[in-house]
């Protein structure tokens, strides 16, 4: 149906053309200009079919992009209602047995909270769709302003095809009275077509003008409408998926944390055999107060042995030696462990506690 209004429409163009080039002749004959179709009326012409075309392919770019946004939503929406329910199992699996120490609770717990921080971004991502893109693109496709453009421009071919019949009546009544000799009758007749003429070609004239102006300005509506609603998608997909993956990253290194704290040996958790740290002494700081050299004490690799730091540890120095306790705290897997200086006895050793304190033993040494 479509490719018959093309062919048809072009087919008017072509007859249009036909019809200028014979009356143009007869103009030329009987020296009757004003039958001659105004340039300004064939550019509004030319000009409202490019517009009508142009608004044309913009309302079919609006309707698709509305049904593929809608098509979107609703499939989006089975998908967050399932994700929903199974972020909701494993935190309800995460919550009836985190009071055990599972590794694997709290990783399902972990796992069903962020998941739900994710359902509610994509919720959020949804709801601008439908606010924000979907809702002004089915308005605008079914709106007055487009409907009026389109229906002045309907109006404006119907009285330009009156024009056309007009002037081929204008000719024959011309070439009519030529052959009879010019009689009353005739004359009046061919007056009356005239004045039609011009009327119609007036009305047609202002009516190309409105039409125009109506396809100028919803053409440049379409456009501008859909752009910022195509750049709005874009933005709001944007902010989706970077919250979602901020999200997952944050998911991601719980899980390996708990990973990690699943795989800790027995002997990291129950007794722990003291560790002389003579060979990790590290004379390194060089402050010296009372005849005292202060020592670093470096105890990361049989705390990275137990599992229990993923960084470098160093007991540093303190500037006086009144031999009170001090404490400190250290990043651990998978939470923070308790340390304590305790400037006493005769030996540098690192023994567990009670717990999960750790005591530091040790006495500067001149």
């Amino acid at each position: 149906m479509e490719s018959i209004r093309r062919q048809a429409s072009k087919f008017r163009e072509q007859v249009a053309k036909q019809q200028q080039a014979v009356l143009k002749q007869f103009s030329v004959r009987f020296g009757n200009d004003f039958v001659i179709a105004d340039e300004d009326d064939i550019r509004c012409h030319e000009q409202l079919q490019k517009l009508y075309n142009s608004t044309k392919a913009a309302k079919r770019l609006q309707r698709d992009i509305a049904r593929g946004v809608e098509a979107l939503i609703a499939i989006s929406s089975k998908q967050m209602d399932i994700a929903i329910k199974l972020a909701g199992d494993c935190c309800k699996y995460g919550t009836e047995n985190e009071g055990n120490g599972s590794v694997l609770a709290r990783a399902a717990l972990h796992f069903g909270t962020l998941h739900n921080s994710m359902e509610r971004e994509r919720e959020a991502l949804l709801k601008t769709l439908a606010d924000q893109v979907f809702g002004p693109l089915r308005a605008m496709i079914t709106s007055a302003p487009l409907e009026d453009a389109r229906h002045l421009t309907h109006r404006y071919e119907r009285l330009r095809q009156e024009v056309e019949s007009q002037v081929n009546e204008v000719v024959r009544r011309q070439l009519r009275s030529r052959d009879a000799g010019g009689t009353p009758d005739n004359s009046i007749k061919l007056q009356h077509a005239e004045s039609k003429l011009s009327e119609l070609k007036s009305a047609m004239s202002a009516l190309g003008r409105e039409a125009t102006a109506a396809m100028l300005s919803v053409e440049d509506q379409q456009q501008q409408i859909t752009f910022q609603r195509l750049l709005m998608m874009v933005d709001a997909e944007r902010t989706y998926h970077r919250n979602s993956a901020a999200i997952l990253d944050k998911l991601h290194a719980e899980m390996i944390l708990e990973k990690q704290h699943g795989n800790l040996p027995e002997s990291a958790t129950t007794d722990m055999e003291p560790y002389y740290l003579m060979d990790g002494l590290k004379e390194s700081a060089k402050e010296k107060r009372g005849g005292f050299r202060l020592p670093t004490l470096n105890v990361e690799t049989k705390l990275r042995q137990a599992r229990w730091v993923d960084k470098l540890v160093k007991i540093k120095s303190f500037r006086d030696f009144d031999f009170k306790e001090r404490c400190f705290s250290v990043s651990r897997l998978p939470s923070l462990v308790q340390m304590a200086y305790f400037f006493s006895g005769d030996k540098r050793t690192l023994t567990r506690a009670s717990g999960e304190e750790w005591h530091v033993m040790w006495q500067p040494r001149g």
